[in-house]
């Protein structure tokens, strides 16, 4: 009778964490890519530093205006929340802001993004049984997609920033989320280039791709939601992450990776 073969090891966090540092290593042996790749993130990261500012130089402003209902408790109760009401709405809206940004960087690098995907998908061998698009086609999708994952993030950072007025663990419970719900959002986002040329083109698509390795997506994902949230280390980490994306795509169809 021959010998069962051993069930082959299932990806997980620390494999996504490689994923990201095999897309460091991928762009910077490519200083031109990397060079590239950095341009639509340092113009996108300006913009997001400005609507930080703003958020936190109005967050206490904000919270005054928004809980008229604390003027008539003591301070000893009314400071306290309105302190963690604006730290909690700083932190919402940096998950609403990052995706804008994540977005808004893959519209304006795309043909940059996809180049860097090009060049993994080639180092790799190649894409079995490749699906091209036209732009007519593809142009009009990614529009589409953009708004409607701006749209969930929108919705996503409402419910943190209210899960996070919950007195106790409201503040860790919100950051945790908004770190896996972060970090999932944009990994379907980066993938986007790879999973086209597989016929893979609608977000729900996505989402079940991603879903086969959950903890591998978000081994991922988190450390890259993290360092975008970073105004301008995300001129670094784009490059990369469009690599690990497309290294990330082949892992969980069981391709090649370079």
């Amino acid at each position: 009778m021959a010998a069962s073969r051993p069930r082959a090891r299932r990806p997980g966090v620390a494999d996504g964490i490689g994923v990201l540092r095999q897309g460091f290593d991928f762009v910077l042996r490519r200083p031109r890519l990397l060079a590239l790749g950095a341009l639509p993130p340092f113009v996108t990261s300006i913009l997001t530093v400005v609507v930080l500012v703003l958020v936190g130089l109005y967050a206490d402003d904000a919270a005054n205006w928004a809980t008229p209902f604390a003027n008539g408790w003591e301070p000893a109760w009314r400071d306290p929340f309105r302190m963690v009401f604006a730290v909690v709405l700083f932190a919402a809206t940096i998950l609403v802001l990052v995706m804008v940004f994540t977005s808004l960087t893959l519209a304006i690098g795309a043909p940059v993004y996809d180049w860097i995907s090009e060049a993994v998908e080639s180092a790799a061998g190649g894409v079995p049984d490749r699906v091209d698009h036209p732009a007519r086609v593809w142009v009009p999708r990614m529009v589409g997609q953009t708004l409607l994952t701006i749209l969930q993030a929108g919705v996503a950072g409402l419910a943190l920033f209210l899960i996070g007025l919950i007195p106790g663990v409201g503040g860790l419970v919100s950051a945790i989320l908004g770190a896996l719900v972060g970090g999932f959002l944009i990994t379907r986002e980066l993938v986007g280039g790879a999973a086209e040329r597989r016929g893979i083109v609608r977000l729900s698509d996505r989402r079940r791709l991603l879903g086969r390795e959950p903890l591998f997506t978000l081994g991922f994902g988190i450390p890259v939601y993290v360092l975008l949230s970073i105004p301008f280390v995300a001129v670094a980490v784009f490059p990369a992450a469009a690599a690990g994306a497309t290294i990330l795509t082949r892992r969980i169809l069981a391709q090649q990776i370079p």
